[in-house]
């Protein structure tokens, strides 16, 4: 919306479905690198009240 407004006219969908996978692709790296991070994390005790169950 910014370019729009700055350019006058609307971009190219060309540049627009590019800047949505950008994002969508960001997005999908924050969630495996958080879920990571998460695992590192709290993972061993998840493992041990697993072991610990059956």
């Amino acid at each position: 919306l910014l370019f729009e407004k700055i350019k006058g006219r609307p971009l190219r969908q060309k540049y627009v479905g590019l800047v949505h996978q950008l994002g969508f692709f960001f997005l999908i790296a924050l969630i495996i690198l958080i879920t990571y991070r998460d695992f590192n994390t709290y993972g061993a005790s998840i493992l041990g009240a697993l072991k610990s169950v059956f």
